[in-house]
């Protein structure tokens, strides 16, 4: 079963079968009963605190106070993705899909703490994504603790919204960190951009028990040259993580059963044939980095990053050679068994990207200092994005024969390889903005694979539509 399907039985079961329509409508009930209180209600000669529809913005529908003490907000978004393949060996299915139908609401007190849940609905499933509290102490400086994006990643930390493409890149895919429950801050003067935090598990991921899994992590940039027509940008990101451990054994123990998974469906948004996908057994310590580059300069901008993964690993050797011990040739000797088994060494893994995008109508490329990203192109804007990408989750070491590694022909134990794929793909978006929340998107990739799992599969070419619209 499922992640996501064993979360959602689970969370139906225990709130007396909530669907996701429900959930969202009750949560709308609560903030209706702080509209209703009554401070909430005064008349207009004792100061009036009545909600009315803020008509002075034209990119949010939200609900204010006359003194702006108290908000309230809703907000959604509609992609609706087409795709058709050019397959090698694996057959991948052509189709449509709503791939994201989202509702979002969020109430604000005295313009400094907010409340925000964002629901998705997209492929008929329930997927809480930001359920948060923030705080916003200036302009500068805002605290969140809840269920949100985490600050690793000039892609990665991008809302789906702003993609250049449709889909992220692979090593955006396999190495982010995406949104986890947890802690964290964001200090963004005009120099520098800093975001840090402690996070634990997805909201939807599964606890067979044992220790969860946490992250500290943080991402920096700096903003060296800033200006209207020109902008760079310098940063990069670290994390320290440990994995959540699948359950505890007969002794105990709970160590040595972690697992981590480095997986990226390239630019596949209906069909998930994963043809890039590490497995880390026995994952101790998970170290993850980056690099990161942007550079706007009137009609053209360079976006570019670098990242990595080192994961150490573990075993517990002396209780696999204790239970082998009255198996009929079985070793004797712990220091031969050990031999036999072979050096468990860390992995590595890494990939980078870098693209160009060109705005062919429309005002040139701006900054936003506050999210340390590119900002938003206006109504009525044409852009030409390519990327080239590479990503690599192979570490691998010695002779391959019938679906494992060995140090040579005549071993007769696998070594401890890991052959999670090789990507090589080349892209280019057409965006058309015809408002600045109404966006038409049209894709192209190329992808040259090399994977010892798919052997057939060599070169694979996926044409992307998708019409976008938010609120």
């Amino acid at each position: 079963m499922s992640d996501n399907l064993f979360w959602e039985k689970n969370f139906a079961r225990r709130c007396g079968y909530v669907k996701a329509p429900q959930l969202f409508i009750l949560f709308l009930l609560v903030q209706f009963c702080f509209v209703l209180e009554p401070g909430y209600a005064q008349t207009e000669e004792a100061g009036s605190r009545e909600l009315v529809l803020a008509e002075n913005d034209n990119e949010h529908l939200y609900w204010s106070s006359a003194d702006s003490l108290f908000q309230w907000g809703l907000g959604g978004r509609f992609f609706l993705d087409a795709e058709y393949y050019f397959e090698d060996y694996t057959s991948l299915g052509n189709g449509a899909t709503l791939r994201d139908v989202r509702l979002r609401s969020w109430i604000k007190f005295k313009n400094a703490v907010y409340l925000q849940l964002d629901v998705g609905f997209g492929n008929n499933r329930l997927n809480l994504q930001s359920v948060y509290l923030g705080y916003q102490a200036s302009r500068n400086w805002s605290f969140r603790a809840g269920h949100f994006l985490t600050p690793f990643g000039l892609e990665a930390s991008e809302s789906s919204l702003r993609f250049a493409f449709i889909k992220p890149s692979a090593t955006t895919e396999a190495f982010g960190i995406n949104r986890r429950v947890g802690v964290g801050f964001r200090y963004a003067p005009s120099f520098v951009w800093l975001g840090a935090g402690f996070f634990g598990e997805r909201i939807k991921s599964q606890s067979l028990g044992g220790d969860h899994g946490f992250y500290l992590l943080g991402r920096m940039a700096v903003r060296p040259m800033r200006s209207e027509s020109f902008n760079l940008h310098l940063g990069g990101s670290f994390a320290y993580g440990r994995p959540s451990s699948n359950g505890v054994d007969a002794q105990g123990n709970d160590v040595y059963n972690r697992v981590t998974e480095l997986t990226a469906h390239p630019d596949f948004n209906i069909d998930y044939n994963r043809f890039l996908k590490a497995t880390v057994q026995g994952a101790k310590r998970d170290f993850r980095f980056g690099g990161e580059f942007l550079m706007t300069l009137g009609r053209i901008y360079i976006q570019g990053e670098y990242l990595g993964a080192h994961i150490q690993r573990t075993r517990n050797a002396r209780q696999s050679f204790e239970e082998q011990l009255n198996q009929i040739g079985g070793w004797s000797d712990y220091s031969s068994y050990l031999d036999y088994l072979g050096e468990l060494n860390s992995v590595n893994f890494f990939g980078y990207y870098a693209q160009l995008g060109i705005t062919l109508l429309g005002e040139p490329y701006g900054y936003d200092a506050l999210g340390g990203r590119l900002s938003e192109l206006k109504d009525n804007s044409l852009e030409l994005v390519l990327r080239y990408n590479h990503t690599n989750l192979n570490d691998v070491d010695g002779y391959y024969y019938q679906g494992g590694f060995y140090r040579n022909q005549e071993a007769k134990q696998q070594n401890n390889s890991i052959a999670g794929g090789r990507s090589d793909d080349y892209s280019v978006a057409l965006n058309y903005y015809f408002q600045h929340n109404m966006v038409f998107r049209l894709n192209y990739s190329w992808f040259d694979l090399e994977n010892v799992h798919y052997p057939k599969d060599k070169r694979i070419g996926v044409i992307l539509g998708r019409i976008q619209m938010s609120f």
